[in-house]
């Protein structure tokens, strides 16, 4: 927090002077490395204009941006964050840097862990949300859509928000900006999502590899992991609207198995497990409402 002073009671000045201060420390790292903005770009997954801000001290990055910097200049997190040791402002960020340092580097198996405790010692603090996580075609907005309505709760399907949040389509994002930008966009965007009215949240297939945005998950809903095969998710890809990315590859079989494979462990984080296999969207819907009804979420699969 930023300190305040009598001349200064709301710690304005004392903040600017931090943010202009880890702007000049991400230059200099990027410079002693011989980088460019562009090359920190692709690195990052952050777009050449929000860099320039963050470098002049006029953007206040999450920590989620501040982790994917830190990879791109090759530093930890804690490291980029350190612009002044003697400095007070940053000291009510020290157990989340402590935090993040413990993370950093670590398998995925291991944080998904590690999700999984923390989640069950703040059980107390778990919101209302009910989150849908799964690989592209599972059937998260489709079975999203029906059980918010039955719920007679709000629907919020992340790729929407972003998109009307960037003004541009998903294909748009990872043509002109990559999937690690993407990725950035989709934790700012469910970090505000989890903040709303209690809903259904359908979130993107690959939000999960994020470890930021899936605690941030696992710590305001109860999630639903809808399993299908490689075979069926491909089915429904290609017969679906949103085939960007996996129907432009000769093996997209194998790479579909490849990308389950890897995510696997994480969704298997979720509190429910649903095969939406030769089952409608309504049988699943009632799935979903019964076990959550019981108040203890069952993790198998039905």
């Amino acid at each position: 927090m930023p300190k305040r002073t009598a001349d200064d009671p709301d710690g304005v000045g004392s903040g600017r002077t931090y943010l202009a201060t880890f702007g000049t420390r991400v230059r200099e790292l990027r410079i002693r490395q011989g980088l460019t903005l562009k090359q920190v770009s692709q690195r990052s997954g952050l777009s050449d204009r929000y860099l320039i801000a963050i470098e002049k001290g006029q953007a206040n990055p999450s920590l989620g941006r501040i982790w994917d910097l830190a990879r791109a200049l090759q530093t930890s997190v804690t490291g980029l964050l350190d612009v002044d040791s003697k400095n007070q402002n940053i000291d009510s960020h020290a157990p989340a840097r402590q935090i993040v340092a413990l993370l950093e580097k670590r398998p995925i198996e291991q944080l998904a862990r590690v999700i999984s405790a923390v989640s069950e010692f703040l059980e107390h603090a778990k919101g209302k949300h009910i989150a849908l996580i799964g690989m592209r075609g599972a059937g998260k907005t489709t079975v999203g859509g029906i059980l918010a309505e039955r719920l007679r709760a709000p629907f919020y399907e992340l790729d929407e928000l972003i998109e009307k949040d960037t003004g541009l389509s998903l294909g748009e994002i990872f043509e002109l900006e990559g999937e690690q930008y993407y990725r950035s966009v989709e934790e700012k965007t469910l970090q505000r999502t989890v903040k709303k009215t209690p809903g259904v949240i359908a979130a993107g297939g690959g939000l999960v590899m994020n470890p930021n945005a899936f605690l941030l998950l696992k710590l305001h809903a109860f999630v639903v992991w809808l399993q299908a095969s490689p075979d069926e998710l491909m089915t429904r890809v290609r017969n679906g609207k949103d085939d960007r990315r996996l129907t432009a590859s000769p093996h997209v079989k194998k790479q579909l198995k490849a990308i389950l494979a890897r995510r696997t462990p994480v969704y298997g984080q979720a509190d429910l497990f649903v095969s939406t296999e030769r089952k409608s969207p309504e049988m699943i819907v009632n799935r979903i409402i019964r076990a959550s009804q019981r108040g203890t979420i069952p993790r198998v699969g039905m």
